[in-house]
């Protein structure tokens, strides 16, 4: 058998198979990078005397794909990849150890906190602990005070003297005149023995006066200017005990009602009317 059924064919030259079983060669035909030259087999005619047995060039086996290089551009994207992910790892790694250096030192902080507030609440306890006694000593001090005070005023009551037939009441005397007078003529009568018509200035005296149990005249009188209440000492009244819608606007002098409520029982009246009468003198120590 001719030695020219073995040589290399010529991968420049387009193979084709005629229908009689001969192939052809042509020489304005390129074979392409994508059909793979290698797994083109020759016919083996000792083997196979017949034309169906020879071997053709299978065109879908040799179209292998050829894998193609990456571009500089996808390296240089993949490399910037790499060098973000590297330093993202980096920065959540220095975040934990931040915050973990965060959680220790606020659990210190929260515990240097609780110290001093533990501190400061037993100061307040041992401060309020004092105050208590404190207070204990001073409501001591002051009953002992209320005590000495109370002593001292008997003592000065005991050496005020009243006239015969004149009340001791606080620092003052009363007199009571079982006689009716007018208020002109009962103020007269005070006066004759250094007194004056009753001045009530506080809740006791009202009380005193109305211990007596008699409507009486009392040194209140609105003379001098209409609807101004004064005292016959001069002194304008600010502690008052009307009766219900008074004063009324006729009367120009005061009286008790002892049979009204005892701090509510001063009216308005006629000056001239007769009525029993108190008086009152100041007494001072000699």
């Amino acid at each position: 058998m001719s030695e020219d059924h073995y040589t290399m064919p010529d991968l420049t030259k387009k193979v084709d198979r005629r229908a009689d079983g001969r192939m052809e060669i042509c020489d304005d035909v390129i074979i392409y990078d994508n059909y793979c030259a290698e797994e083109i087999t020759t016919p083996n005619m000792a083997e196979n005397g017949t034309q169906d047995q020879q071997q053709s060039v299978s065109v879908s086996e040799c179209q292998t794909a050829i894998p193609q290089s990456i571009s500089p551009r996808k390296r240089d994207l993949l490399g910037s990849a790499a060098v973000f992910l590297g330093f993202l790892c980096l920065f959540l790694l220095i975040l934990v150890i931040a915050l973990l250096v965060l959680v220790v030192l606020g659990k210190k902080g929260w515990t240097a906190e609780r110290n001093q507030l533990h501190v400061e609440k037993v100061d307040l306890l041992a401060e309020r602990e004092t105050l208590l006694r404190s207070n204990a000593d001073m409501k001591t001090l002051n009953a002992n005070l209320t005590e000495k005070s109370e002593k001292l005023q008997q003592q000065i009551d005991a050496t005020l003297c009243c006239p015969a037939e004149w009340t001791l009441f606080g620092q003052s005397c009363y007199f009571k005149l079982a006689l009716k007078r007018n208020w002109e003529q009962s103020k007269a009568f005070c006066e004759t023995r250094s007194a004056n018509l009753v001045i009530i200035s506080n809740k006791e005296e009202q009380e005193f006066v109305n211990s007596f149990r008699l409507r009486v005249w009392i040194g209140l009188t609105d003379r001098q200017k209409n609807r101004v209440w004064k005292w016959v000492n001069g002194s304008v009244a600010t502690t008052k005990f009307w009766m219900p819608r008074m004063p009324k606007r006729n009367g120009d002098c005061v009286s008790t009602f002892p049979g009204n409520s005892k701090f509510t029982n001063w009216k308005n009246i006629n000056c001239n009317e007769k009525h029993y009468f108190i008086c009152q003198k100041t007494l001072r120590k000699d």
